[in-house]
């Protein structure tokens, strides 16, 4: 897997021919990550000031009086009317001085400028610092000579405010992007400092990383839970929400699962710990999202394919502008023109184009309770076109209920309910549960010998007891009674789900059961359609059930689908209509899920790693789904954005520089600009309601029913 920077978590560029072993140390992305990064360290080991941060002011101290000493170099006040005209004493002592003033800035900021630019190059990730590195140490060298000599011009103004800037530059940048994983840093708060640890019959707090697997911990009423575990004393309410999206609190008692960094509101707890803090519930979803944000989608890969062709073409730039403005100016002009156009293709915006505005998205999902595994995934939500919903479990409440039982009068009542619950025993699915709770509990028996049908119901093969869709068991060749055919149609074509019970070659009873729509649905559909994007509900239900929830909820539904034929509706819709999500709980729906060009399921909170979705919601709030694909299209829109700007940048920058009339000094200062333009844009992903913002795609021609 691609490896982060160690300070800002953005993926390090391709290592051309550095080898696996030399990635042990630390890596980072740019000079001003290392930077930051020895700053952070520094205020975390030690309470004093830093002292990387006083060498970076010490440095801006002596670059600022370079800077007065040449501007009094080139002052009429103090020489004449013209510059040079002062007397030779004074005019060398200053040159003297300046000489003076620029070492310790070449120390303190072009030593760890070359540690980077070779701690890359060893590890197979050259960088614009190989060539900003000899421009500054060639133009404090010849005015060295200069003043040596005391012939010919100097520059260690240029050499002095260009490292400045690059350092100050990069700092920010570095900070700006370390922003982008401040949902990690969130995630991982969600667990304590410290766990209780009880040994012995004795209670010790220790930190949270000496926890392990098989420790015996106590939860107080408030605290979070340090790591999953399974509870093995008394009991509490358990808030969930920021990990389940489960809003209700969960009660747990001796023998329940409990996640690390929930919060236990009431009661005190004692649990066996079964993970380690950073390898179970939390830890994983940490993971998940610290590797979407390290994938590459299609921009990504195309600023990676330019970067890795600019250094070259930088360096034969910076060599004929040195060469050309050196044969007609001087070697003077030469270094400036060279000098200036290494310092202005600094790729830091381009760099960061990209990659910084899916980090940022990706983070404030994972905030919203949003899984993207992908930042392709996050690129290829942004080109939906309609989005498709099943909707047994979700878009309802996944808790049908059954209304009524209507059995042939020849039959037993008690016999039917019986066999009712030892086929829906053997089930998942809602409607299943639903006739398992109507069943009378002394009815249930072992459940051993069951094949699930899926899109069909649930067979006993050895009895021959078949529970599932009327459709499927009238293709099985059940016979149906007058009176249960008569109230199946009375149920249809009011728009209720059944299902039925049938062996010995006949239908033996219906079950008549009512589903409750999930709430803020009518909210998620109206926001769809504001945005532009077709939804269509897809379901096994029948064609009449179909027709009734259309109705209801004023989109088209789909209905009498199998698996495989919602699988057919989808490429039948791409290809109508462009690309499609499919919305989904995940299980029942994986086939359309992994078919669709983005699938996303509801209620992953438990299962963060379910693999039939790109996209995974951890509750299921339906509003999240127009919520995802807004912060999706306006991702890309920054993507895009940025790298507009970012190759603009760069092709009139290095073009002026070429030209050598631009200065070293403008160069780092325009770099700096350039970078905080992309770098703020792409935090501003951080936060806001993007729906009613998110520009939508062109014009969609809904599909007919």
């Amino acid at each position: 897997m691609t490896r982060g920077c160690d300070f800002c978590g953005l993926a390090l560029p391709p290592s051309y021919w550095g080898r696996p072993g030399e990635d042990a140390g630390p890596a980072y992305c740019c000079f001003g990550c290392r930077f930051a990064h020895a700053v952070a360290q520094e205020r975390s080991d030690r309470a004093g000031p830093s002292l990387v941060l006083a060498r970076l002011g010490l440095a801006i101290f002596f670059a600022m009086n370079v800077m007065a000493f040449t501007m009094t170099l080139w002052s009429g006040d103090v020489y004449g009317s013209e510059p040079g005209a002062a007397a030779p004493l004074l005019h060398g002592i200053f040159r003297w001085l300046c000489m003076l003033f620029a070492l310790p800035v070449l120390i303190l900021l072009a030593g760890p400028l070359a540690a980077n630019a070779f701690d890359a190059l060893r590890q197979g990730r050259p960088n614009i610092d190989l060539l900003l590195l000899p421009g500054v140490l060639a133009s404090y060298l010849w005015s060295v000579v200069s003043v040596v000599r005391d012939d010919g011009p100097i520059f260690f103004e240029v050499g002095v405010v260009v490292l400045v800037f690059v350092t100050l530059g990069r700092w920010l940048e570095a900070t700006g992007k370390a922003k982008a994983s401040a949902a990690l840093d969130g995630l991982r708060k969600l667990l304590p400092e410290t766990a209780h640890v009880v040994r012995d019959g004795a209670e010790s707090a220790v930190p949270l990383a000496e926890v392990r697997p098989g420790d015996r911990l106590r939860v107080r009423a408030g605290e979070r839970i340090p790591c999953d575990g399974r509870v093995v004393a008394a009991w509490a309410a358990v808030d969930e929400q920021l990990l389940t999206g489960e809003s209700a609190p969960q009660a747990k008692q001796p023998g329940d699962a409990v996640i690390g960094g929930t919060l236990a509101l009431d009661g005190d707890l004692v649990i066996d710990a079964t993970a380690a803090p950073d390898g179970g519930h939390l830890g994983r979803l940490i993971a998940l999202v610290r590797a979407a944000g390290l994938t590459q989608g299609r921009y990504q890969k195309l600023a990676d394919r330019v970067a890795g062709r600019f250094l070259p073409l930088v360096a034969l730039l910076a060599i004929a502008a040195t060469a050309y403005h050196g044969w007609r100016g001087g070697v003077p002009a030469g270094l400036t023109a060279g000098l200036s156009v290494v310092v202005i293709a600094c790729p830091c915006a381009l760099g960061v184009a990209t990659p910084l505005a899916a980090w940022v998205a990706v983070g404030r999902l994972a905030r919203l309770g949003v899984l993207v595994r992908t930042s392709a995934a996050l690129e290829r939500l942004a080109d939906v076109r309609a989005v498709m919903f099943d909707k047994t479990g979700t878009l309802t409440v996944g808790e049908s209920a059954v209304t009524e039982l209507i059995i042939d009068p020849a039959q037993d009542r008690d016999e039917v309910l019986n066999a009712a619950s030892v086929l829906a025993g053997a089930s998942g699915h809602p409607m299943a549960r639903a006739v398992a709770r109507f069943c009378p509990a002394q009815c249930v028996t072992a459940v051993v010998g069951m094949k699930t049908v899926p899109g069909r119901g649930v067979i006993d093969e050895s009895a021959g007891r078949m529970l599932g869709s009327p459709a499927w068991l009238t293709a099985s060749g059940m016979h149906w009674p007058s009176g249960l055919t008569n109230a199946l149609h009375r149920a249809e074509q009011t728009g209720q789900s059944v299902t039925a019970i049938a062996w010995g070659g006949t239908v033996r009873g219906l079950f008549v059961l009512s589903e409750r729509l999930r709430p803020g649905l009518s909210d998620a559909l109206t926001r769809l359609n504001e945005m532009k994007l077709s939804a269509v509900v897809l379901t096994g239900d029948t064609v009449y059930r179909a027709r009734a929830i259309g109705s209801e909820l004023g989109v088209e539904v789909r209905g009498g689908l199998l698996p495989e034929d919602k699988v057919r509706l989808l490429d039948e819709y791409r290809a109508r209509i462009g690309a499609v999500a499919m919305v989904g709980d995940g299980l029942t729906d994986a086939p359309a899920l992994a078919q669709a060009d983005v699938g996303i399921a509801l209620g992953c909170g438990a299962d963060v790693a379910r693999e039939s979705a790109a996209v995974c919601l951890l509750g299921d709030e339906l509003a999240l789904v127009p919520e995802t694909i807004a912060i999706a299209r306006q991702t890309v829109k920054v993507m895009r954005r940025n790298l507009v700007w970012a190759f603009g940048y760069n092709v009139v920058g290095l073009a002026w520089a070429c030209s050598g009339t631009l200065s070293p000094v403008v160069a780092a200062v325009a770099m700096v600009v350039s970078s905080a333009f992309v770098i703020a844009g792409s935090l501003r992903l951080a936060g806001g309601s993007l729906v009613a913002a998110s520009s939508a795609p062109a014009e969609v021609v809904s599909p007919a029913a």
